[in-house]
This record gives C-alpha cells, structure tokens and sequence, in this order.
C-alpha cells in the first residue's frame, strides 16, 4: 500500500512495478468518505476533486483493476483469481 499520491509521479511508479504487481482498488465515488484526519480529502468537494484527477493516474499504473464496492474480503478475493 502506498500513499493516495505515489502513483502522481512516474519514479514512483516505476519502482511499483519493479517490485511486484500493481493493483488499484477501484472503489466507487459515492463510497468513498469525506474524513477530518485526510486534510487532502476533508470535504466531500475536496474528495470529489481528487478522485477526478488521480483515478486517471490509478488505472494508468495499475498491472489489474479490482472493483471494490464491497467487503475487503471480497477485494482479497478478486485479488487472488487474477493472479
């Protein structure tokens, strides 16, 4: 796991990838919570915006996309049969 921003600078990114597999759990908009302790994604504006330009981002680095609009359990197991 990585900080929300990693994947902003290609450096980054490409050591990502030369460590593993790049997964980018995909979880919709509307789950995604606002929180006081997340200065970038304090307000639900704040995190609208963010999304709108990471997610771009994410999907580019990623090796697999995983929906993730449920359990973790759920996240962990689409994991495990892509691989």
């Amino acid at each position: 796991a990585t900080g929300g921003g990693a994947v902003l600078r290609a450096e980054n990114v490409r050591a990502l990838r030369r460590s593993g597999l790049v997964f980018f759990l995909d979880r919709p908009l509307d789950l995604l919570q606002p929180t006081g302790d997340r200065p970038l994604s304090s307000s639900r504006a704040a995190l609208e915006a963010l999304y709108s330009i990471r997610r771009p981002a994410y999907l580019a680095a990623a090796d697999a996309v995983i929906e993730n609009g449920g359990s973790i359990e759920a996240a962990v197991e689409r994991i495990m049969s892509s691989l």
